[in-house]
């Protein structure tokens, strides 16, 4: 302050000073504003980037359970309940589209992804049309379904970008914050640099004050109207100077009687010191004080053997970098790590060399809450299936489990247990429990769940361990298997059943398929009463496949459904041009023809029967239907209701394989049917084994009180014959008569059983 009053008197002194004091005042307007500008940034972080980013995953997530309605309404053939959820679903989607505001730059992104959208949409109408089409065909639907998904994988790539751009304004603003502090820092600086120029000026007048002022001016070149605390200490971390900031802050954080040095950690004068010691030139600070984080940044001044502390209270800047890192790894309905966490986790678990074992849930069930409650009901089960989850792992401590939200559907389970058994115990355990009834206010779910399993080892990316969980999951078999670890043979089997699927759609278009006939002759006078038509693959290169590595497959492909038709059509055919050749005797054979149950649940099934018979103008009483037990029993009132349909065409109807399957008598007798197949499984230990004889014995037995024809797989050999006459069959089938026969030769085969008929 000496030095002040000391050089007014003089002009030059006068000017450079009211120029430094002018230069502070700008200074410190421009502080306060960059402050503002600093927390503006925060604020448009919080309110419009973070709330983008939840709108655009929220789409994302409902455009995946678009594409698996779409699947699903394909699968079940559910046109009207699935196509409801489908157009509920799409509102959904234009609400979450109509909330993202396209960032600068991103105008056309957003409006490719409104087309990808408004493309989906349209071919789900499609889907819909061709579904309840009955012309249409299932390479038409299947088709939609594949540009629905490659539209789907190119507005998730939209998704990613637009989402990276909203990472990029985040970055963008995060850096500016940066370069804006820094900014500040180097006009604090300039303006040190004045002040040091104005005393250095001052100096040929005042040189006989300079020891008693130095301190002073010293203080004189600390920022007075910076909005932050600003601090000097000694070398020996001795307070000299704070600012009015410095105070301002102090008493609204802890009050008016707390010294300003408790905004600085505890032992803030050791750091000083061994700062100044050390000639480090700048160090950083993080703490706590009352709830708020502080950054303090201390500068070394050695000229002037001082330490200055600028703080900052950066919590909310912090708030908002934890909010966009909790975005970045968890699953916002489950609150559980998401993939991105688990990939971390992986790739620290393979470095560390742990043992574990990584598992994909797979919760069956959700389609049907989303398609009957809505997604918001399904968010809710999905919270519960999480609860229910923690609260299973912390009852089983033998296992330390972490869980994951994946997409959809699905969970993953890294499992950090050395023993397999022990493994495949928890997490059958885990099934167990999910499959106890979730309570929702006053609506009752039941969900299932499936567990593919594999070993972790360290070479393993998250991808691949994904893959061959996904490969277990495909041979898990019904409710009694649930889980399933994987084997390298899966793998190859997986491929193998690929390259038959691929090989089946190539050979539907060439008609590589033909068909042979297993006769079914009658005990009473060995007579053809009737044929089984068998469906045959013969490739291209005259490689026979077997029906039994094919027809499973094609069930599971639902290529089973077209094929299926050819088999029905086929046969329909070559039963007309039987009769016309006029080679059989009079009373031409009835056509067995097996029904798959894919084929039989199918939308299309009976207008393709009927299509099929006025084609070829075949009589329907000639077509004996062959239905499996187990597939009746899946949905017995729309069995029932189809069976009669059938009925009403003329056709008759068997059951296929009786006996293995678990239809009970009160159920049979609502069955519409004319005949009963025992399978060959019963036949192969008699006569000999008395269970098999008292087993077959009382099916037959039932038939005949129902008024229903029995006939019997399988039969081999003469005392098998023999057997089933003296007990009452109606009708065989087997090798002992003939093995199935090509076309050509059933007219020749049935002449030869009237002309050995008339020799005995």
């Amino acid at each position: 302050m000496l030095g002040f009053l000391f050089v007014t008197g003089h002009g030059r002194i006068w000017g450079t000073q009211g120029a430094v004091i002018v230069l502070g005042l700008l200074l410190a307007l421009v502080v306060f504003k960059s402050g503002r500008a600093l927390v503006a940034d925060l604020a448009d972080t919080q309110t419009e980037l973070l709330p983008q980013s939840q709108y655009l995953m929220v789409l994302q997530s409902q455009v995946v359970r678009h594409e698996r309605l779409l699947y699903a309404c394909f699968v079940n053939n559910d046109v009207e309940g699935i196509f409801d959820a489908m157009y509920s679903l799409q509102a959904e989607i234009r609400q979450a589209m109509d909330k993202l505001v396209p960032l600068p730059g991103q105008e056309a992104q957003l409006k490719d992804l409104q087309n990808l959208l408004a493309d989906i949409f349209l071919l789900g109408d499609q889907l819909s049309r061709e579904m309840q089409n009955p012309g249409s065909t299932e390479n038409t639907a299947e088709d939609i379904l594949g540009q629905i998904t490659a539209y789907g994988k190119a507005l998730d790539a939209k998704s990613v970008d637009l989402f990276g751009g909203i990472k990029d304004n985040i970055g963008a603003q995060m850096a500016d914050t940066r370069q804006q502090t820094w900014r500040l820092v180097v006009w604090v600086l300039v303006f040190s640099l004045a002040i040091a120029f104005s005393f250095i000026l001052s100096a040929y007048f005042i040189r006989r004050y300079q020891q008693e002022s130095g301190a002073n001016r010293l203080l004189f070149a600390f920022p007075q109207q910076n909005p932050h605390p600003v601090m000097s200490f000694s070398n020996q971390g001795e307070a000299i100077y704070c600012n009015p900031a410095t105070f301002h802050f102090t008493h609204q954080l802890l009050g008016p009687r707390v010294q300003e040095t408790e905004l600085l950690p505890k032992d803030y004068q050791r750091r000083l010191v061994d700062m100044y010691r050390e000639e480090r030139s700048e160090e950083v600070w993080l703490h706590t004080v009352a709830d708020r984080l502080l950054q303090c940044r201390v500068q070394r001044v050695p000229d002037h053997q001082r330490l200055h502390v600028y703080v900052e209270d950066i919590t909310e800047q912090e708030k908002a970098k934890q909010e966009l890192r909790y975005l970045a790894f968890h699953d916002t309905i489950t609150d559980l790590p998401n993939r991105h966490q688990m990939v971390l986790d992986l790739e620290l678990f393979t470095q560390q060399k742990q043992t574990g074992y990584f598992a994909l849930i797979h919760i069956l069930g959700l389609d049907k809450v989303s398609a009957s409650q809505g997604q918001q009901q399904v968010d809710t089960l999905l919270s519960q299936v999480c609860n229910r989850l923690h609260k299973y792992n912390q009852g089983h401590q033998e296992c330390k489990v972490d869980f994951y939200r994946l997409y959809g559907d699905d969970f993953g389970a890294v499992v950090y247990q050395e023993t397999e058994a022990n493994v495949v115990r928890f997490l059958e355990g885990l099934c167990s429990r999910l499959q106890v009834a979730f309570i929702i206010g006053d609506i009752e779910h039941h969900v299932r769940s499936r567990v593919g399993i594999t070993g972790i080892q360290p070479s393993d990316s998250v991808n691949s361990l994904i893959a061959r969980s996904q490969t277990a999951l495909q041979f898990v078999g019904g409710d009694k298997q649930r889980t399933i670890v994987h084997q390298p043979a899966m793998t190859a089997s997986l491929e193998k059943n690929l390259n038959i699927e691929r090989d089946l759609r190539l050979a539907l278009k060439k008609q590589e398929f033909f068909l042979e006939y297993q006769p079914q002759i009658c005990l009473k006078n060995h007579t053809l009463v009737g044929l089984e038509a068998l469906v045959r693959w013969r490739k291209s290169d005259g490689v026979v496949v077997p029906p039994f590595d094919f027809i499973p497959i094609a069930e599971n492909s639902g290529l089973i459904v077209v094929l299926g038709e050819w088999v029905f059509r086929e046969s329909c055919r070559q039963l007309k041009e039987w009769q016309q050749l006029g080679g059989l005797p009079s009373a031409m054979p009835a056509m067995g023809i097996n029904l798959s149950p894919r084929q039989f649940r199918h939308s299309g099934f009976l207008s393709s029967v009927i299509h099929a018979i006025k084609e070829t103008n075949v009589d329907p009483n000639l077509l004996d239907l062959e239905i499996t037990e187990s597939l009746l029993m899946d949905d017995v009132d729309r069995a029932v209701a189809l069976m009669h349909q059938l009925k009403a065409l003329g056709v008759k109807l068997s059951i296929d394989d009786f006996g293995t399957g678990y239809s009970s008598l009160s159920y049979l007798s609502r069955f519409p049917v004319d005949k009963l197949k025992v399978d060959r499984s019963f036949v192969n230990n008699i006569p000999g084994n008395q269970d098999d004889e008292n087993l077959v014995d009382a099916i037959i037995n039932m038939a005949h009180a129902l008024d229903l024809t029995v006939i019997t797989e399988g039969v081999e050999n003469f005392d098998q014959v023999e057997w089933l006459a003296d007990h009452g069959s109606d009708e065989i089938q087997g090798y002992y008569f003939s093995r199935p026969l090509a076309a050509d030769q059933v007219i020749p085969f049935s002449q030869s059983l009237i002309e050995k008929r008339k020799t005995s």
